[in-house]
């Protein structure tokens, strides 16, 4: 994605915040249910659940997240699950070609 790229070649580190779709609005929010979709459809194929594959590709495209949760559970799922795989080139690409970013 084109803003990830720029600021990688300036050193700035990008931060998605909301990277599982909690504030979003407008368009963004209007996309939300085919994210979903397809990073659920993703994560079958890992084993891992849909916002594990969303946190997984915001990580493997070089940029940080910060994710809140009034339950604990999910937190500790958004987070134990992301390092220990990695998503192919052709997810990748599925998932790039979903944002704007």
């Amino acid at each position: 994605p084109r803003v990830l790229e720029q600021n990688r070649e300036r050193g700035l580190l990008v931060q998605a915040w909301a990277p599982l779709g909690g504030s979003l609005g407008g368009a963004a929010q209007r996309a939300l249910p085919t994210v979903r979709a397809v990073c659920s459809e993703v994560g079958a194929r890992y084993g891992k659940s849909g916002a594990q594959v969303a946190l997984r590709w915001v990580t493997q495209s070089g940029a940080a997240f910060t994710t809140t949760s009034r339950k604990r559970s999910h937190l500790e799922e958004d987070l134990n699950g992301v390092f220990d795989f990695e998503l192919s080139e052709g997810d990748m690409a599925r998932l790039s070609s979903l944002t704007s970013v």
